[in-house]
């Protein structure tokens, strides 16, 4: 909470509450609850013999904050526009602007876990490798992959641990492939993202894993104006497994 700021929004929240925008706040709570519920499953999947809840935190802290600081410079560009939708979106509803930044970037911010992930485990710089994320989940379409997941109701218990458990996937997925593209292809993770070598390295993983990669997509594309089932995404995430575990 603190290391969000969660309190303060919060309390900008219930500042805003009389008639007319009430279903709006109510949506704002329930998607601020999925990314801190998002956030606090990725924070406890980090802990390991060797570091407790509290060195976890406290290894991420600095990481999660750049993240939260400096929303657009850490998005492509396609990304910055959505970003920038949003905060539009909540401002013309009635949001102080600061509010309204302050709820896009934590709400949005479970996309960037899986960067997070690789900036420790890389000791590399997270605006560059976040940019070099942001570039591969658009050309996977997986950001928008996450947002109809997370509209996805469980019937049951049962249903909810598939999905956290599926949603969890599809980010080492995404993760692994970020990874791969700096390993495998030699691109250096603090490099600027529009280098010609960068962008050559990324087109180079993709062309070995094509067949896979057009599998995916073809599925993906297949669902437009039917939603998305736990059965199909599924699918989708294991699909995505096999594009990033190929060598």
């Amino acid at each position: 909470s603190e290391m969000l700021g969660l309190q303060e929004i919060v309390t900008q929240l219930h500042a805003l509450e009389q008639p007319g925008k009430m279903d709006l706040l109510a949506s704002k709570f329930l998607e601020l609850a999925n990314a801190v519920e998002e956030i606090v499953s990725w924070l406890v999947e980090r802990r390991t013999e060797q570091a407790d809840w509290v060195q976890v935190a406290e290894q991420y802290r600095s990481t999660l904050r750049r993240i939260t600081d400096e929303p657009a410079a850490l998005r492509s560009d396609s990304d910055i526009e959505k970003f920038r939708s949003a905060v539009k979106t909540l401002a013309a509803a009635g949001f102080p602007e600061p509010l309204a930044t302050s709820v896009t970037t934590v709400t949005q911010l479970p996309s960037y876990l899986d960067v997070a992930t690789l900036s420790v485990s890389l000791k590399a710089d997270i605006r560059e490798l976040a940019q070099l994320r942001s570039w591969i989940a658009e050309r996977l379409q997986v950001d928008e992959l996450l947002r109809h997941a997370r509209a996805i109701e469980p019937t049951d218990v049962w249903e909810e641990s598939a999905l956290r458990s599926v949603l969890f996937e599809v980010r080492n997925s995404l993760g692994a492939i970020v990874r791969s593209v700096v390993t495998e292809s030699g691109v250096r993770p603090n490099t600027d993202i529009k280098e010609p070598t960068v962008l050559f390295g990324i087109e180079s993983y993709f062309i070995k894993r094509k067949d896979l990669s057009d599998q995916y997509l073809r599925s993906l594309n297949q669902l437009e104006g039917k939603g998305l089932t736990l059965a199909s995404l599924v699918v989708l995430s294991n699909l995505l497994r096999q594009i990033s575990t190929l060598r």
